[in-house]
């Protein structure tokens, strides 16, 4: 059986990652002890505690059950009923620097219960850089529920590792009103550094506003550990190893532009090269071949 690691790490500041993103909401609840005493007078009742800080854990929920998994068993490339390949992508809207490849095992593979995406320097007819992104549109499209993924990020100035669930319409509805939840990214220039985001129509990266939280995890590059995502509703709860540290509940009244993630998305993995999200700066090509690696992706539902 597969499982998961403890972390240790506090909040670091959003900024670290890159300017344009704002916290939406702390995950953090201070509760004070209201200490009440009773005893007779001659004897001393003890003195007020100070708050302790209630670390609130995440977690596959009572009543859930899973729905979707790959355990990546099998192999040399990823199940074909599960998962499809978007092709292209130089340029596009982050004006990304890779061309993502077809099931090319220089790319991508799965080998011993983990899938290996790889990031190459190698000249194209567009561009200097291959990878892969895998998506699962045309295959299966889930709604609210509880993902989560057993990830190690690859280091290195120029790269974004990322997880991340889309709306099945966007052709349609277009990007980014379909709405975007980032359930993890990971930028190698920031190593010790996870975390999530959304882009909505009233916040995205595009617009320099998008909404997201971080969490510092020293080892984020040298270990797997478990990202998450519970998706209700109202509301967005992103986690590492279980303990959440970023919450995303905007108001009712704000409605789809600020909620969009009512429709059922396909999942999507990718690792990209440069481009305009995240911190910026010169891609390090001294750092290539560099890979992602996913243990396993599982989806539960009430």
């Amino acid at each position: 059986m597969k499982t998961t690691f403890p972390t240790l790490g506090l909040a670091l500041l959003l900024t670290l990652l890159t300017a344009c993103m704002v916290d939406q909401e702390p995950a953090e609840n201070v509760t004070k002890l209201d200490v009440r005493d009773n005893r007779p007078a001659s004897v001393t009742p003890p003195a007020p505690q100070p708050p302790t800080e209630q670390i609130i854990t995440a977690g596959v929920p009572a009543g859930y059950k899973m729905v979707w998994h790959d355990e990546f068993d099998g192999g040399p490339l990823p199940d074909p009923a599960k998962w499809g390949y978007q092709k292209g992508g130089y340029g596009w809207m982050a004006k990304e620097l890779q061309n993502y490849q077809e099931a090319d095992p220089e790319n991508v593979r799965v080998a011993d219960g983990i899938l290996t995406i790889t990031a190459r320097k190698e000249k194209l007819d567009r561009g200097n850089y291959s990878s892969t992104r895998l998506v699962t549109n045309d295959l299966v499209e889930l709604g609210f529920g509880y993902y989560e993924i057993r990830a190690k990020f690859p280091a290195g100035d120029g790269l974004r590792s990322s997880f991340w669930m889309v709306d099945g319409d966007i052709a349609k509805k277009g990007w980014p009103m379909a709405g975007e939840i980032d359930l993890v990214e990971h930028y190698g220039r920031v190593p010790n550094v996870v975390g999530a985001a959304v882009q909505t129509d009233n916040n995205s990266y595009a617009k320099g506003n998008q909404l997201g939280g971080t969490r510092e995890l020293p080892t984020a590059t040298s270990e797997f550990h478990v990202y998450s995502c519970l998706w209700t509703n109202r509301r967005l709860e992103f986690a590492v190893d279980g303990e959440v540290y970023w919450t995303y509940a905007p108001k009712a009244e704000d409605g789809l532009k600020a909620f969009p993630f009512v429709s059922k998305s396909y999942l999507a993995a990718t690792l990209a090269v440069g481009g305009q999200r995240g911190p910026q700066g010169p891609v390090d090509d001294s750092i290539f071949p560099a890979s992602l690696e996913i243990d396993y992706v599982r989806v539960y539902q009430p």
